[in-house]
């Protein structure tokens, strides 16, 4: 049965949110070590990203969610509600601007190109993400839209009230009626959508590891990883069930996603363009010498 914590004791409790983060930091450190190889990265300067990305990246994407849910969850709730990061409630795009002002100020301490450390640290996100989303998924957070699919997930009761409680507002809005369900145990099914987003993070890192030599001019793999990012996690947000507002029939991040794409596109063209007239000036210059 499918339970919040992954070791539960009178002694001991660690939730799978907390877990799934610590797996997913572990498999980021490695993916980047291997990366720093091949593009000539230190040792040293690979541990220090991967660290700044990860501080920056959760308290970044914490605070956003606060700011984003304030109403909902925390302006009734006790302050402290606001660090308890393990039941979860962490959003991709806080982290990324607070992830974007520190490899700005790293990239000018150590006088590394911070579109290099953004090839680097993009090209594993997508692999640490999916990981986490499992443990969103555990969690019973992100939880999806009411549906009677072949893959539905239905939640213990007595963990997942609030799936419950999402699943009847999604019928009621729908001007359904409320199904009866024999176990009486179990939440309504709904689409288990955190595993769509993980499947959607995994995609995207298959992508970016089998074109990482191909795409080699500067900025490619970080444009090429938002991009990608971007189209999956529009699609997915499709099945998200636990927003109480939408704007124009999208989601938040939907709109996001609308916004962010085409910045990548664009700075995508930019960079590639940029590289192919680097590359022509070299040999303009090397045939002027010869």
């Amino acid at each position: 049965m499918l339970s919040p914590n992954a070791i539960e004791s009178a002694s001991l409790t660690i939730p799978w949110y907390s877990t799934m983060f610590a797996i997913s930091t572990i498999i980021l450190f490695l993916v980047l070590n291997f990366r720093a190889k091949e593009i000539s990265l230190t040792r040293n300067d690979a541990i220090d990203v991967a660290l700044l990305t990860i501080f920056l990246g959760l308290i970044g994407s914490r605070i956003w969610f606060v700011l984003e849910t304030w109403d909902e969850n925390f302006a009734n709730a006790p302050f402290t509600d606001v660090f308890m990061i393990h039941k979860g409630g962490l959003v991709f795009y806080g982290g990324f601007m607070f992830i974007f002002i520190g490899y700005a100020a790293m990239a000018k301490v150590k006088k590394i190109s911070i579109i290099k450390l953004f090839d680097f640290a993009g090209f594993a996100y997508p692999l640490a993400q999916g990981l986490g989303r499992i443990g969103c998924f555990l969690n019973g957070c992100c939880w999806g839209l009411y549906t009677q699919g072949p893959i539905a997930v239905q939640y213990p009761l007595n963990f997942y009230p609030h799936v419950q409680e999402s699943a009847e507002a999604n019928l009621s809005e729908w001007g359904m009626e409320i199904p009866l369900i024999e176990d009486q145990s179990v939440c309504l099914p709904v689409h288990p959508v955190q595993l769509y987003n993980t499947a959607a993070n995994f995609i995207s890192f298959i992508i970016l590891f089998y074109f990482r030599k191909k795409i080699s001019f500067k900025g490619g793999m970080f444009t090429s990883f938002i991009m990608t990012y971007s189209c999956l996690r529009f699609l997915t947000e499709f099945f998200r069930g636990d927003y109480a507002e939408y704007y124009a029939g999208l989601t938040i991040a939907q709109v996001t996603c609308l916004i962010v794409f085409p910045i990548g596109l664009t700075l995508h063209i930019i960079f590639k363009r940029r590289s192919t007239q680097e590359i022509e000036k070299g040999l303009h210059n090397e045939s002027g010498s010869n």
